[in-house]
Order: structure tokens, then C-alpha cells, then sequence
């Protein structure tokens, strides 16, 4: 399209920023001062283990599962993310995918500094599989795609092995969605119990080290099930890397 065309759809259809709903919004669906606000969100990622107390413990140790978080979830974040995954707003993955790849990447040397410190040997040439949160069925008929999946698939690193075929969403008829009212121990029996492995997949590529991918950090409840589930099926899982993490104080907010 010529840049005529471009500045004529421009005015006729106008693209919303999703965070503060002015009408210039770019291919990022991000005005240019939103924009300017949330990158330097989205640089930096750092450990987000401590915000989320369902989390579960390193096998023998008292420390909990080390989590990578892109950054804060903040009010800007959160509506991406949400624009992102249920109201079609596909172009952020420009920004979205990238962020995780910096989670992903950090999380893969902790999984490698893990591998050396248990076998005392140098990790750096194994493979990493990482595994997404899988997408429930009703989420699949009501966006059309897999969100996460999507930003994974955008945001290849070096090292790693994507692989969303094994760890899959339960179907359960009137499934409950919300973690509201549910003690610690609850919501992590509940997210185990929405997941199951499909094992002749996974054994493909038994023997290596696991990170599970997300996209928000919340309790831990989600991480802590499917933890539990591809543990229980032979899997090693030694870090988990998500965009953004919200902080402790708010979880009691969170529905």
C-alpha cells in the first residue's frame, strides 16, 4: 500500500491504542507515547519466584521453582496482554513475543546452571524443551488461536526446543475457571487436574530438561499443576519463564 493509502485508511479506519483508547495507534496497536511508556517494561527481565507462594519446591530443596518474569503487571501491560488474547489485537505480538524470548532466555541458562550443579558437567549444548500453558478447548472456539503458542512460536531462542504437543487442556463439562475462594493447596490441585501428557509424544524427547512457558505469574497455582503433571510422566522441570508477574500484595484482587 502506497504511503497515500496508508494515511486514507488511517483516517477511515483508524487503529485505538489499547491502553489509553487514543485513535493513532500503529501496527502495534500502541499509540507512540504508550509505547514509550511500556518498553522500558518490557527490557529488563528479573527472578519472580518470591511474589507467588504456590509455587512448587525444587525436589530436596526448600526453594521454590525459579520463574523469570519479563516485567511488573502493570495497568499498561495487563491490557496488552488481555488485548492481545481475547480481542484480536494479533499485532502485539511485535512487542509481546520478543519480551518473552528475553524471559526465555534467562530461564534457559538457570535450567543449564541447575543441570551442571546436579551432574558436574557443562549443560550449555543440551536442549531445553519448553511447554506452554496449553489453551482450554472453550478457549480455542472462542479465540480462534492459542495465544501463548502464538508468542512462543515468535519468539525463537537459541537452545531451546518448543514442544506443545504433549502437555494438553483437559475437557471437562461446566469446568470451573476462577482460583476465587480457593485455598493455596486448592488451586494447585485444581490446575493439576487440567492437565494431562500425551505420552507417546513426550517420550520423544525423554532425558531433557523442562521450562514451562506462560504468560502471566500470578499465586504459582498454574506452574505448580502443570509441574506436577509432566513430573509424574518422567519430566525434569527446572525453571519457568513468563512476561510479566503480578506482585504479592494483589493476589487476594485476582478472580
Amino acid at each position: 500500500m502506497s504511503t497515500a493509502g496508508r494515511e486514507l485508511a488511517g483516517i477511515l479506519m483508524p487503529r485505538i491504542c489499547v491502553v489509553c483508547q487514543r485513535r493513532d495507534a500503529t501496527a502495534e496497536h500502541l499509540c507512540h507515547h504508550c509505547r514509550q511508556t511500556v518498553m522500558p517494561q518490557l527490557l529488563h527481565p528479573e527472578r519472580a519466584e518470591s511474589w507467588a507462594p504456590s509455587l512448587p519446591f525444587i525436589p530436596g530443596t526448600d526453594r521454590p521453582l525459579p520463574v523469570v518474569a519479563t516485567g511488573q503487571y502493570t495497568r499498561e501491560l495487563a491490557r496488552m496482554i488481555l488485548a492481545f488474547k481475547d480481542h484480536s489485537r494479533t499485532g502485539l505480538h511485535r512487542l509481546l513475543a520478543p519480551a518473552l524470548a528475553r524471559s526465555m532466555l534467562v530461564a534457559r541458562d538457570l535450567v543449564w546452571d541447575a543441570v551442571a550443579q546436579q551432574y558436574g558437567t557443562s549443560a550449555t549444548q543440551l536442549p531445553v524443551v519448553a511447554v506452554p500453558i496449553p489453551s482450554s478447548a472453550a478457549s480455542w472456539r472462542r479465540r480462534g488461536f492459542d495465544p501463548l503458542d502464538t508468542l512462543v512460536t515468535r519468539a525463537p531462542v537459541p537452545g531451546i526446543i518448543r514442544q506443545r504437543q504433549f502437555l494438553r487442556h483437559r475437557w471437562r463439562l461446566n469446568a470451573r475457571t476462577s482460583h476465587a475462594g480457593r485455598t493455596a493447596a486448592q488451586r494447585v490441585t485444581a490446575a493439576e487436574r487440567k492437565f494431562w501428557v500425551r505420552r507417546g509424544i513426550a517420550q520423544q524427547l525423554t532425558g531433557y530438561p523442562v521450562m514451562i512457558v506462560d504468560d502471566v505469574l500470578t499465586t504459582g497455582a498454574t506452574l505448580a499443576g502443570a509441574t506436577r503433571v509432566l513430573e509424574a510422566a518422567g519430566w525434569e522441570v527446572l525453571a519457568a519463564a513468563v512476561i510479566a508477574t503480578v506482585e504479592k500484595h494483589s493476589h487476594d484482587d485476582l478472580s
